[in-house]
């Protein structure tokens, strides 16, 4: 089958606990009659997949196909699993499915939907460190899956999708001696400015966060945008001031602290020069 035009089916999307008082699944071969992808949110421990021993800790993700033999070593680890089809062939089977001690798992259970044949990397396990910009999705499709409701499993479908895309981006940023380097910085540059818009964020105060000069900070960040850093910062703060004051009763002044911006003459100017009016009147549109 191709990725491209899988139907991936959510089996579980959860937040579990491995280690501590739950050692039953500690130094055995294990193995899932499904897929599996896990982000580490704390803790630290190891991995063991076809004789390779990897090291997990938190941002790490693991991407593996149903019937993939694996061993834990960990003391104890928070994470988010998600459990899933590539096809949606079996979703009749609602239920969750234990992992299996090796020697009790039977080929004929597992979930397996064949080759894939245009992104064949994911024929084979995929273990990442740094990728905490995954950590969102895995939570937003935590969250859908213990709400459920209307469309929610083509939510956590396309979810789970976005994300195994994801995987495969990065791990080819991380490997690919071709790939640019720089990439994954703006990319972490991006989600910290959407993360703290409300405060008095700068090209220095990004700089710092990251380790890197301002200088470079600036270049790289136009190369793979267009834009400068100080041109998208004031863009990110109009667009979400001017999200609030289609939604909020609160005031224009209120609304220029909460965005970011150092006061209302400020905040004027730069929203008039994006949105082509002022704030009052866009809440008048």
């Amino acid at each position: 089958m191709k990725f491209e035009d899988s139907r991936i089916f959510v089996r579980q999307a959860v937040r579990g606990t491995l280690g501590g008082n739950k050692p039953m699944d500690i130094r055995y071969t294990l193995r899932t009659v499904d897929s599996r992808l896990l982000y580490v949110i704390s803790g630290k421990g190891e991995v063991t997949i076809d004789g390779i021993t990897y090291c997990l800790s938190p941002g790490s993700v693991m991407l593996f196909k149903a019937g993939t033999p694996y061993m834990w070593n960990v003391a104890e680890m928070q994470f988010y699993i998600i459990n899933f089809d590539y096809s949606d062939a079996f979703s009749f089977e609602t239920g969750t499915f234990h992992p299996i001690h090796t020697e009790n798992f039977n080929e004929a259970d597992c979930f397996d939907c064949g080759e894939i044949t245009d992104e064949l990397r994911l024929n084979t396990p995929i273990v990442l460190k740094n990728a905490s910009n995954l950590e969102p999705v895995f939570k937003l499709m935590a969250a859908e899956y213990a709400v459920g409701g209307r469309y929610s499993r083509e939510l956590l479908s396309n979810a789970a999708r976005t994300l195994v895309y994801s995987v495969l981006r990065y791990e080819n940023e991380s490997f690919d001696a071709s790939a640019d380097k720089s990439m994954p910085l703006v990319r972490e540059i991006i989600s910290f400015i959407g993360e703290n818009i409300g405060t008095q964020i700068s090209n220095n105060t990004i700089a710092e966060r990251f380790h890197f000069n301002s200088s470079y900070i600036n270049r790289v960040f136009k190369k793979h945008t267009g834009t400068t850093l100080h041109e998208y910062i004031l863009g990110v703060r109009v667009d979400a001031a001017a999200e609030k004051l289609r939604s909020e009763s609160t005031s224009v002044s209120e609304i220029a602290k909460l965005t970011g911006f150092s006061g209302a003459v400020h905040f004027t100017k730069a929203f008039k020069k994006r949105m082509g009016v002022s704030p009052t009147e866009y809440r008048n549109m």
